[in-house]
């Protein structure tokens, strides 16, 4: 039961900080017009769960192809890979890869704070604190939460 409630969390999470990303204001953006679209297809595909994991990662494929080192895009197929459990090796490449091409600091210490929230989820928790403590006012409640020595 526990489990079932973290990873609806971190689904919660992922989807929330995309909407967020995306409606606001920012140097990081999906310019493509056919990328944005697989993403938007994307994002419908993981909120149906178990039956659009694989479906979504490949839309963001897609989206990738068209708009190559797009922090959004990868950020999200990180997560998808992770909320699958298809790809977790694969999944922190991603979230790594969104990292480094982040261009608004804000977006990259969101991005920061959810994979600090993945490797909870993987028991990984010195990694979690650590990116917890990058992820800056994000991460605060769960460093005092669970990062306290």
């Amino acid at each position: 039961m526990t489990r079932k409630v973290i990873i609806l969390l971190i689904i919660i999470v992922a989807i929330s900080s995309c909407r967020l990303l995306l409606s606001r204001k920012t140097s990081d953006a999906i310019k493509n017009p056919q990328a944005l679209e697989y993403y938007i297809q994307a994002q419908e595909q993981s909120a149906k769960g178990k039956v659009g994991f694989q479906n979504a990662i490949n839309l963001l494929n897609k989206a990738d192809s068209l708009e190559p080192k797009n922090a959004i895009i990868l950020h999200e197929r990180g997560l998808t890979k992770f909320n699958s459990k298809i790809d977790i090796d694969g999944s922190f490449i991603d979230l790594q890869l969104s990292i480094n091409y982040s261009t608004d600091e804000k977006d990259k210490l969101i991005r920061y704070n959810n994979r600090g929230i993945c490797y909870m989820e993987i028991n990984k928790m010195d990694k979690a604190c650590e990116d917890w403590a990058r992820s800056g006012k994000y991460g605060e409640s769960y460093t005092e939460k669970y990062c306290n020595k």
